[in-house]
């Protein structure tokens, strides 16, 4: 039984195109990067004959009223941060390949405007200073719609690459060099060949000589927007329900299990919080005994629209009409100063590296298992599973720093606490010298929305002084019978 806000047939529309579409490559880029690190990303997205006709029905339903000179107008003029939109037009025959949306951002700093542009270009260009270059390239990455397959037919996967440098670049041999620029065209089997290798594997690069290129590429926190351009209109969708209530049979008895967000409210975000209780939970009028599921302490990110809470409780009617309250309490560190702590993944091929860190808040922090996600299905989901034996709730945050200027924040992460003598894990058991007899060890699952090929940082924000508090979190009327 699901509670969920309504939503109208254009947002369904815009949740669908997303999720079909986006992992069906039809696209030429061309990059114009200039020696200051300004520059142009020009973006000529393809769409099939099925995304056609969706895309008309939602200008039919809700852009009648408007004309394409207009939207064009007032989407060229959007800006976000550094990155500026300048230019907007759909073309109904563009260079042969048929109806094609070109869109053209511009920014000042090509370091600041990546974090941008991650939420704009699907199988966008990376950019790092490696070994006296300056690199462009191109990576499997994970990407969630991996294992999805779209409707149409398989030879609408296109992609083309042109980078403009301000000097001759080298490049690989599937590169075609003309004067300062560089293109990679692949057709419909190249393209299934790189939807189907190996996250990390390379696609394509070139470089330049470190110094024709002056850029900061320090890592940049990346924040997902919830909101993708979708031809001429903003199309919102939906990450996830509100909430799930599900009844089911465990020893002979019919229980239930929920699993929603509780609202933050004006919480800071980031930030850790342990000795999770439920206070109360009241359904249709009737309090119930719970049993928290949930992990007691964990870290929240702000990705999801309120605290996770999963619970047990006695339940055999299917006919609930509304949750009435559902109180939880926490221990909330808040922050007063914060350090840093980071493990520097060089090899992901090496031994489990382990990091000693003395000062402020002394600890042990190892990394168990490194998972890049599968390229042929939808899990497993990048992610890094760490042990520590530093109090979760003194952690802010949990970041992925890549060498091409990105900083990923985990989410929400629950710890839960290892018994490293006694446990069946090779893997744990192995690290019993690494960590102080008697102190509390914790581990988790850090998932990404990317894990890279190496070298990456794994970096962890570290409360040094704070003060805690009790705080307590309410979900009220919130009304789960059928519409």
């Amino acid at each position: 039984m699901l509670a969920m806000p309504k939503i109208s047939a254009r947002i369904l529309l815009g949740v669908l195109l997303c999720t079909v579409f986006t992992g069906c490559i039809r696209q030429e880029i061309v990059i114009t990067i200039h020696p200051d690190g300004s520059g142009k990303y020009k973006i000529c997205k393809f769409p099939g004959e099925f995304e056609e006709i969706m895309m008309a029905t939602i200008d039919a339903e809700s852009m009648l009223d408007i004309s394409d000179e207009d939207m064009a107008k007032e989407i060229a003029s959007r800006s976000d941060g550094p990155v500026s939109c300048i230019e907007y037009d759909i073309i109904k025959n563009y260079h042969g390949r048929g109806k094609a949306e070109i869109t053209t951002y511009a920014f000042d700093d090509l370091g600041e405007a990546i974090v941008v542009l991650e939420n704009i270009v699907e199988m966008g260009a990376r950019f790092k200073y490696q070994d006296g270059k300056f690199f462009v390239f191109v990576n499997r990455e994970k990407s969630q719609y991996d294992g999805m397959t779209s409707s149409g037919p398989q030879e609408q996967f296109y992609y083309k690459l042109t980078v403009n440098l301000p000097a001759k670049p080298s490049c690989d041999g599937n590169g075609a060099v003309k004067g300062n620029s560089v293109t990679w065209e692949f057709g419909n089997e190249e393209m299934k060949v790189y939807r189907d290798s190996k996250i990390g594997d390379q696609l394509l690069w070139a470089s330049v000589d470190a110094d024709v290129v002056k850029v900061d590429l320090s890592p940049r926190l990346f924040v997902k927007k919830v909101k993708r351009s979708m031809r001429k209109k903003e199309v919102s969708y939906i990450d996830d329900f509100y909430c799930d209530i599900e009844i089911f049979k465990e020893n002979d008895k019919l229980n239930s299990r929920f699993y929603g967000y509780v609202p933050i409210g004006e919480l800071p975000v980031p930030f850790s919080y342990n000795d999770l209780k439920i206070s109360s939970f009241i359904i249709d009028g009737v309090k119930k005994t719970t049993k928290l599921v949930s992990a007691e302490a964990g870290v929240f990110t702000g990705d999801a629209p309120g605290l996770p809470v999963k619970l047990k409780f006695t339940e055999t009617n299917p006919w609930i009409k509304s949750i009435d309250l559902l109180e939880v309490q926490m221990q909330m560190a808040k922050p007063i100063k914060t350090g840093t702590h980071s493990v520097k993944i060089s090899d992901i091929n090496k031994p489990v590296p382990v990091a000693e860190f003395e000062g402020e808040s002394p600890g042990v922090i190892a990394v168990l298992d490194i998972e890049m996600g599968s390229s042929t299905a939808a899990y497993p989901m990048p992610s890094i599973d760490v042990m520590l034996d530093i109090d979760p709730a003194n952690i802010m945050g949990c970041y992925l720093d890549t060498n091409y200027g990105i900083r990923y924040r985990a989410a929400g992460q629950e710890w839960k606490t290892v018994d490293i003598e006694n446990s069946r894990d090779k893997k744990i058991k192995a690290l019993k010298d690494n960590f102080t007899p008697g102190k509390e060890t914790w581990k988790s699952e850090l998932v990404f929305r990317s894990v890279p090929a190496d070298p990456f940082t794994l970096v962890f924000e570290i409360i040094t002084e704070k003060s805690a508090g009790i705080e307590i979190l309410k979900l009220e009327d919130v009304y789960v019978g059928a519409k």
